[in-house]
């Protein structure tokens, strides 16, 4: 499927705040579902790849924000952010996995 400068602007947006397939589709008024449901679920696609840029754009400032807090001492950040570093590593492991096996 293409998409214009702007869907691709806001897949990045899309990715950042988390939408599925359907929301993504309705903000970015796709009427072609089923390429789009496609593509949403295709890693390798331009609009995943966009999509994803933003979930790491996000997990990145989130995580950065924990341990500047952390670093001052904010122990529920501290937390946090070991939550979320130990949840990667599992995600990350499955990816290899998945790849590797």
């Amino acid at each position: 499927m293409e998409y214009t400068a702007d869907q691709l602007k806001r897949a990045v947006q899309l990715g950042a705040l988390g939408y599925g397939a359907e929301k993504c589709a309705n903000v970015l008024e796709i009427e072609d579902r089923d390429a789009f449901d496609a593509d949403f679920y295709n890693a390798e696609s331009e609009f995943k790849r966009y999509y994803q840029k933003g979930k790491d754009m996000a997990d990145f400032s989130i995580d950065a924000k924990l341990f500047e807090l952390a670093k001052d001492g904010d122990i529920s950040a501290l937390h946090e952010l070991n939550e979320r570093q130990a949840v990667r590593e599992l995600e990350d492991e499955d990816k290899f996995t998945d790849k590797y096996t």
